[in-house]
């Protein structure tokens, strides 16, 4: 198998809370679905059968992100005076500091055309339908966190009203936060069906995400995009399931467009610096993390990001640097303690990434390479048995970590194991055929017992894996 590199992989969280803070879009996808969810309070204002929602601007300011919406009704080339516009304030922790309504259109109630009842049970007060108080209902409790009050009102919205895309998106939005994915998915897909809209999509997309489907919600993503090409959000998430799906170009030619679209939003240049490192392109993603930081200084995983680019490039001082910091943030950071430690290792500095690693188990004892790292220095220590507890220990958690059993392997042989070693070195090479040094190890472990043919065999058989390296 390959050498290790030491790698500590940053991990993106795709809850719906995932982000930690909210862009300009996401502003402007919550203004959309705040005056969607109020929908018939429009429609009554203004006597409208139908109404239409449009971006009109969007800005980010210090503190707050202010969008501008315009409604109108469906209809072409209708003048300025028959348009109205809608302002909403949000802070950058996603809250809704105000909202109001800038203009009404001169033409509603007036000059409205009322259309026919609407096919549902209905409550006394002015005919309203009676799924709609449902749904205002399971709003309202969605807004306080109770999704599965929110979901009883949703069924009932449902129910009177089966053909109501919206009560299945507004469903589908509580069952994504209580992890009930499958149920969202299939609320998601009714909604679809009965309005495709480029908002459903994007959020059926998070959810397959969130499942591991990533070439479902590439899909998703990229019907979003196809209805509405203008909203940044998209393509940096269809960007995040393309590099979940190793397809790390792809995923930066996305994070390139919504950086286009909306170039104040960390998180993009976050998720591309991530791509740029898992291709090798260091410098890049030191630059990109560097851009993230600017506009959220406070944030560890940033740090820490761009502190194991520094490290992967062998600038080992700013990669201390960046993981002091992300720790003075974050103390405890399971992850970040493995990164620092990891520095300390190519420093040849063991004792201190030994207590890294200690301090990285104690908070997250489920992480085989923070055993494989405290391996390694205490293999560099001499310190062979306390090696091979903590390389069995990784074993443990990840039965298929190859490099631990070759790494267990040296170390038996040292200690004079010879079976224990050749049993190790076998497992390696069941994980990693093609890995010369397992064959070379076990021929060593042979030898020594006198299996000499058997040695003989392994010597050659690393010695045609490295002459085939040579010659690609």
């Amino acid at each position: 198998m390959a050498e290790d590199k030491g790698k500590e992989e940053e991990k993106f969280d795709f809850t719906p809370e995932g982000e930690g803070y909210i862009s300009l879009d996401e502003a402007t996808l919550s203004a959309r679905q705040l005056v969607r969810q109020d929908e018939q309070h429009y429609l009554n204002r203004t006597g409208w059968e139908e109404i239409v929602w449009s971006t009109s601007e969007s800005e980010a300011g210090d503190v707050s992100i202010k969008v501008i919406l315009q409604f109108r009704r469906p209809n072409s080339g209708i003048s300025e005076d028959a348009k109205g516009l809608e302002e909403f304030l949000f802070g950058y922790d996603g809250e809704l500091q105000d909202r109001q309504v800038i203009s009404w259109p001169d033409d509603s109630s007036a000059s409205a055309v009322k259309g026919p009842p609407l096919d549902v049970e209905k409550k006394p007060n002015g005919g309203k339908p009676r799924s709609s108080f449902y749904l205002e209902a399971g709003i309202s409790y969605e807004e306080a966190g109770q999704y599965e009050s929110a979901i009883s009102e949703f069924d009932m919205a449902i129910q009177l009203d089966s053909d109501n895309a919206y009560a299945y998106h507004l469903r589908a939005l509580s069952y994504s936060k209580l992890g009930r994915l499958s149920e969202a998915i299939s609320d998601y897909t009714s909604a679809i069906q009965l309005d495709p809209d480029d908002l459903v999509y994007h959020n059926r997309g998070r959810s397959y995400e969130r499942l591991g489907e990533h070439e479902l919600a590439i899909q998703d993503h990229g019907m979003a995009i196809k209805l509405d090409s203008n909203h940044a959000a998209y393509y940096l998430w269809r960007g995040m399931s393309l590099r979940e799906s190793g397809e790390y170009l792809r995923a930066i030619e996305n994070y390139d467009k919504a950086i286009q679209l909306e170039p104040s939003n960390g998180l993009t240049y976050q998720m591309r610096a991530l791509a740029f490192r898992q291709l090798g392109e260091y410098q890049k993603s030191i630059s990109d993390s560097t851009k993230a930081i600017e506009f959220d200084p406070k944030a560890s995983r940033l740090y820490q990001g761009r502190g194991q680019a520094y490290r992967s490039f062998g600038n080992y001082a700013d990669a201390m640097r960046d993981y002091n910091k992300a720790l003075q943030l974050n103390p405890d950071g399971a992850d970040i303690l493995l990164g620092r430690g990891w520095v300390y290792a190519a420093l040849q500095q063991h004792q201190r990434a030994i207590d890294d690693c200690t301090k990285s188990i104690q908070l997250d004892s489920d992480n085989p390479d923070a055993y494989h790292l405290r391996a390694l220095s205490y293999s560099k220590l001499g310190r062979l048995s306390e090696a091979i507890s903590d390389y069995t220990s990784a074993i443990q958690v990840n039965p298929d970590f190859g490099d631990a059993y070759y790494r267990r392997g040296d170390c038996y042989i040292q200690l004079g194991y010879y079976q224990h070693a050749i049993d190790d070195y076998s497992k390696d090479i069941q994980l990693a055929p093609n890995f010369a040094k397992a064959y070379t190890g076990r021929a060593n472990a042979y030898r020594q017992l006198g299996q000499t043919a058997d040695a003989d065999a392994d010597d050659i058989k690393a010695q045609s894996i490295e002459d085939s390296s040579r010659n690609r």
